[in-house]
């Protein structure tokens, strides 16, 4: 029987059409994760690229699911997200998991000792 593996080019192609970013009530804490984590992205994997970032409410906080392509891997992380009444928001990391393989971790590596993001809705 074929390893399930070999849908993640289909999957991932399908995503990615999608874009980064939904609609909904959570879409402005996904745009602005989005821009929190490109930035951090440039610093750290600069050939790195988001490839979804879907929050949901949780009440009373936002949990966010995020994957981020680096070469042949995905690095999929789960953020609890808690915004104050002033639009402010900050997330802790709650899980981290690399989906593929490659020769070169690295990149992963920092960016899974990444320290949590924090921003502001626009």
């Amino acid at each position: 029987m074929r390893s399930p593996v070999f849908l993640l080019p289909l999957i991932t192609a399908l995503v990615v059409g999608c874009g980064p970013v939904g609609d909904g009530p959570t879409a402005s804490i996904e745009r602005s994760m989005t821009k929190a984590l490109e930035s951090q992205l440039n610093a750290d994997a600069p050939l790195s690229q988001i490839r979804t970032v879907d929050c949901a409410e949780t009440r009373p906080n936002v949990t966010c699911d995020i994957q981020i392509g680096i070469a042949n891997m995905v690095l999929s992380l789960k953020y609890d997200v808690t915004v104050a009444e002033d639009g402010c928001w900050q997330a802790a990391t709650k899980s981290v998991a690399v989906i593929g393989s490659g020769a070169n971790r690295e990149p992963l590596g920092k960016l899974s000792r990444s320290s949590d993001l924090k921003g502001c809705l626009e």
